[in-house]
């Protein structure tokens, strides 16, 4: 039996088909660029991250969470302190709030601070927090500048939160202090003390200043 196809049904056929592959090139362009920009959101999607970390967490484990911006990220000295505790219980959150600043470029603040987490290689991946300032600050009621440092148990409750000069030493005992000693292998001094110290600076910069 020989079935016969007019010009319409054969340019509606075609019409279908660019429909398709051009929708599904959107649809990949869209999820490639949310896959760059990775989480963005406000207080939910900050809630549902903690919540997320908790339960991932050991049942006597800690979440850190780290709040920052571009102009003032965090050291790599922070970033060896994660990378020391995290086998011991250590879960962390990143928190971004470039996109706070009036008129600021969206797009390049994101790609700002994905750059920054690559090429520090940084041991977290940052929410983008783009939701209102008050209830960021009704979560984390002592943030007043950053970097900005608060450690949460595994019921919800906020244990500490500091900033600024010693913040990491003072993290890093309490952290032996809950977690326990490491092994003698995973000893060592903090890089330096200060939170507002380069990210880029000598590994041994700072020691003296503690």
């Amino acid at each position: 039996m020989t079935r016969i196809v007019s010009r319409s049904s054969t340019f509606a056929l075609a019409a279908l088909l660019v429909f398709l592959v051009v929708t599904a090139t959107g649809c990949g362009r869209r999820k490639d660029r949310a896959a760059a920009e990775g989480p963005v959101g406000g207080a939910d999607i900050l809630d549902r991250a903690i919540a997320a970390a908790i339960a991932s967490a050991e049942p006597d484990g800690d979440v850190l969470v780290v709040a920052w911006t571009s102009e003032a990220p965090p050291p790599r000295a922070l970033f060896d302190l994660i990378r020391k505790w995290r086998p011991y219980g250590l879960v962390s959150i990143g928190l971004n709030a470039d996109l706070w600043r009036p008129g600021v470029d969206r797009g390049r603040a994101i790609a700002a601070a994905r750059k920054f987490e690559r090429d520090s290689e940084a041991p977290m991946h940052s929410l983008m927090y783009d939701g209102s300032p008050a209830d960021l600050y009704r979560r984390f009621e002592d943030l007043n500048s950053v970097p900005f440092l608060t450690l949460i148990d595994t019921r919800g409750k906020t244990i500490w939160s500091d900033a600024g000069f010693g913040a990491l030493t003072r993290l890093d005992a309490l952290l032996r202090d809950r977690i326990g000693e490491p092994p003698v292998a995973m000893l060592g001094s903090i890089p330096y003390a200060s939170l507002y110290a380069s990210p880029h600076a000598s590994p041994h910069e700072g020691e003296d200043d503690r």
